[in-house]
């Protein structure tokens, strides 16, 4: 094979291998849709990618970004000056609860989540559970902090303090 014949084959190949990742990315979309991995026996969609495909984290992160599951960090943005405050205020402090929980960030409010509470603005706890991902339990640990952390003008311990927006709000 020639070194141009070689380069050629390699060329189709990778062509192939995107329009089989593609089809592999739809019927992944279809899986989780059905939710066909709990009828398979796994706990988890994340689960069923790492036993099931070999998959690691990055490249399950990757087929939930790209089936719209995830939104990524990116997409963290508005061209409203006040949603985009807000949505800062919101990072803030959920980095900084989430180092405090030992969790990771996602755990205590995921991307959507953030970027819902930021886009609607509410100002009750039964507002805030009109957010998907921010249920009962999730409103109990933080939904206080998060109606302080988002109000318009900042609460005033915001102003005051100076500092990160969670570094001053705790749970009662």
């Amino acid at each position: 094979m020639t070194p141009k014949d070689l380069k050629n084959e390699i060329i189709e190949l990778r062509m192939t291998e995107l329009e089989v990742r593609e089809q592999l990315v739809t019927f992944l979309g279809e899986v989780h849709r059905r939710k066909l991995w709990r009828e398979w026996g796994h706990a988890s969609f994340p689960a069923f990618f790492a036993k099931e495909l070999g998959y690691d984290k990055y490249e399950t992160r990757d087929v939930l970004i790209r089936i719209g599951v995830v939104l990524p960090s990116s997409a963290l943005e508005s061209e409203d000056p006040g949603t985009q405050e807000r949505i800062e205020r919101l990072k803030a402090w959920r980095r900084e609860r989430a180092s405090r929980s030992g969790v990771a960030a996602y755990r205590v409010l995921t991307n959507r989540s953030l970027l819902e509470i930021a886009e609607s603005n509410p100002i009750t706890i039964e507002g805030l559970q009109v957010v998907k991902g921010m249920g009962e339990k999730k409103c109990a640990a933080y939904g206080r902090e998060i109606l302080a952390i988002i109000s318009d003008p900042p609460s005033p311990w915001m102003r005051a303090s100076g500092s990160s927006p969670s570094m001053s709000v705790h749970n009662s």
